[in-house]
């Protein structure tokens, strides 16, 4: 897959780490993904682990 935005970004992880994102351009950060910590820490741990393994899958 190739990734040339947020949106892309967004959607990536969203199906291969199975975490939710929203592109940052609706509130002016053309190049930014926001992300949503009102979750257990324990989530988002586990979130974190999983958006990891897939950076590192997608490059390689």
């Amino acid at each position: 897959m190739t990734i040339n935005n947020p949106d892309d970004l967004s959607e990536y992880l969203l199906h291969t780490a199975h975490v939710a994102t929203v592109s940052g351009a609706a509130f002016g950060a053309d190049h930014c993904l926001r992300f949503s910590y009102a979750a257990s820490d324990e989530n988002l741990r586990k979130a974190i682990g999983r958006i990891a393994e897939a950076v590192a899958r997608w490059r390689g």
